[in-house]
């Protein structure tokens, strides 16, 4: 099944190892049946005891087995979403969870609309984020850095009509804000929590 915002195939990744035991669980808790969609967990004698003095993402990633509550083994939640063919064993990846969200009913994963924009010969930077909206659940912003040049930088209009031949109307960010750099943690990653309230304020 092609990816709804890309048009590409998605990615197999096969089935478990042996001696570990992989399946998806939906966001109800169910084992996800084939065709369902759900989030890709593991267990066995090979899942880690934790992360190494992170006590909150240990207990955010390795939590009780909610189909077998008897069973004293962690399992680790991947953070991937899954579907699970028909075979029953082998998933498909769909995306991570972390970087989806849910605007005006649909499902639009922020790594694809950045994947777009740096698809644009005169984008060297982009991140997506996720503004928490009542009436459409999230509205989504965009942050661009352009690469030097001596010509009239690209407007917030033009962005919009790029993304619009490459994603669905309801995938382009409703604005664009040039910056000239975009704000990093400490580890080398983009801070998107800086600027989600960074660009929260922007109109």
């Amino acid at each position: 099944m092609p990816n709804p915002l890309t048009g590409d195939a998605e990615l197999s990744i096969g089935r478990s190892c042996e001696n570990f035991d992989c399946f998806a669980l939906t966001s109800d808790g169910r084992r996800a049946a084939p065709g369902e969609e759900g989030e890709l967990v593991v267990r066995g004698p090979g899942v880690m005891l934790g992360y190494w003095k992170l006590p909150e993402r240990t207990a955010k990633n390795l939590t009780a087995n909610p189909l077998h509550q008897d069973f004293t083994d962690l399992i680790y939640r991947t953070g991937d979403l899954v579907r699970v063919l028909p075979d029953g064993v082998r998933f498909q990846y769909i995306a991570r969870l972390d970087h989806m969200v849910k605007t005006r009913g649909y499902r639009v994963e922020l790594e694809e609309i950045e994947h777009v924009l740096h698809g644009n010969e005169r984008v060297r930077n982009a991140a997506v984020v996720a503004i928490p909206d009542e009436d459409v659940g999230a509205r989504l912003r965009a942050a661009v850095v352009l690469e030097e040049g001596d010509g009239e930088p690209l407007s917030g209009a033009e962005l919009a009509r790029f993304c619009a031949t490459r994603l669905p109307s309801y995938a382009i960010p409703e604005l664009f804000v040039l910056m000239p750099e975009l704000p990093m943690t400490s580890t080398g990653k983009v801070d998107r929590r800086s600027l989600a309230e960074s660009l929260q304020h922007h109109t």
